[in-house]
């Protein structure tokens, strides 16, 4: 098991009781190897980011959690709900939703190692953990305009404003970086 993992999440599941189930399966499995899990959902990370945000109030705050990701040697995300309907989003797929974000974190991941599997992780109705690992590369490489393409046959994709629609959909009290 890699010894730090970026655990990639629409911000609406911060502090829920899906994020907890699923860090504590994952930090559980690591601390037998003296691994973490890097969760950006944490008060400590939400806590760096805020002093990050003041000292480059221009740069788009995506770099902050890039900047996380290149720090890791595995990759877990979710998705928004299946069951999450948004006015503002074409609901002609059944693929699950990807955020703008995750997007981002995925994409980074994925340039500083190709060959790692991205874990797809979810909660049940029962608060159990389910997993499916998805291998994107080829002898070690794949550019980034197939990535996206090996991705969108499972996933959505959504741009920052479907993400934003998505968000509030999941958390109405969300508020937006750049509110």
């Amino acid at each position: 098991m890699p010894r730090k993992v970026y655990f990639a999440h629409p911000i609406s599941y911060y502090g829920s009781d899906a994020e907890t189930a699923i860090l504590n399966i994952y930090s559980r499995e690591l601390e037998h190897d003296g691994g973490v899990i890097i969760n950006p959902g944490s008060t400590d990370i939400q806590n760096q980011f805020k002093v990050w945000k003041q000292k480059n109030p221009d740069e788009n705050p995506m770099q902050f959690f890039t900047n996380l990701v290149a720090e890791c040697d595995g990759f877990i995300f979710m998705t928004f709900p299946p069951d999450l309907v948004v006015e503002s989003i074409p609901n002609n797929s059944a693929k699950p939703w990807i955020g703008a974000g995750v997007w981002a974190e995925m994409q980074a991941f994925h340039t500083l190692h190709p060959s790692v599997p991205l874990v797809h992780v979810s909660t049940t109705q029962g608060g159990g953990v389910y997993e499916n690992r998805y291998h994107y590369a080829h002898d070690g490489h794949v550019n980034c305009g197939v990535f996206l393409q090996l991705v969108s046959q499972t996933f959505t994709v959504l741009d920052i404003e479907q993400t934003r629609a998505a968000l509030k959909a999941h958390d109405p009290s969300y508020v937006s970086f750049s509110s």
